[in-house]
């Protein structure tokens, strides 16, 4: 088996950005983190099949957490690869 990098080239540079953006401010960044990870679903939503299959199985590219380990917002990050991917379907 062969070893997958965690982020492609575009997603490294943008995490590089933010990593920069946020220094000394006490937030941080983690990358590929599934949604269920940052939402907890509440009993009351009512999601769709397709919608609880996206929220146990989706992630975010970046999401960013303050200091007390509370999620702030997430990033989305649309590189070449995505584009590549439409060109595809």
């Amino acid at each position: 088996m062969k070893k997958k990098k965690l982020l492609n080239t575009s997603e490294y540079k943008t995490i590089s950005e933010l990593q920069e953006s946020l220094e000394g401010t006490g937030y941080f960044v983690v990358p590929q983190i599934q949604f269920k990870e940052v939402l907890v679903a509440d009993v009351h939503d009512s999601l769709s099949k397709k919608e609880k299959q996206t929220f146990n199985t989706a992630s975010f590219d970046f999401v960013v957490y303050n200091s007390e380990f509370l999620p702030e917002f997430a990033v989305e990050f649309d590189g070449p690869c995505h584009a590549k991917q439409k060109k595809k379907e």
